[in-house]
């Protein structure tokens, strides 16, 4: 389990790219704030199925989504960018209802949260 972080930085993820402040320590950069079930239920659900691919942060939960970067002057800068933005622009389309229901109706029976191959549900036909 990775130790909540002193310092917390709101960032809003941009559309073209995300810019981030210096850090100097460990950091929870927020990417968005709860607004209720089914949207925060699909960002958790999310930010869990996506710790395989993330390479510079942990996705977390700290008073809403977000991802944890321990040691910021450990990580590629540009490459946490890429993946803070990459990320916020998920929760960012997560937080329809409609796309959060219809991601935890796929997430719950087959597919990892950054794509991959599916896993067909044993015995069910689509």
């Amino acid at each position: 389990m990775t130790p909540a972080p002193a310092r917390i930085v709101d960032v809003t993820p941009g559309v073209i790219a995300t810019a981030l402040p210096p850090l100097d320590g460990p950091t929870f950069l927020r990417l968005a704030t709860p607004v209720g079930d089914p949207v925060d239920h699909a960002r958790e659900a999310f930010l869990l199925r996506s710790e395989g691919q993330l390479r510079e942060c942990v996705g977390a939960w700290l008073g809403g989504p977000g991802l944890i970067v321990q040691q910021p002057a450990a990580v590629d800068a540009r490459a946490l960018a890429r993946e803070v933005h990459a990320v916020g622009n998920i929760l960012r389309l997560l937080a329809d209802p409609t796309i959060a229901r219809r991601y935890l109706a796929l997430a719950k029976h087959r597919v990892p949260a950054w794509g991959g191959d599916v896993t067909p549900i044993q015995g069910k036909e689509d």
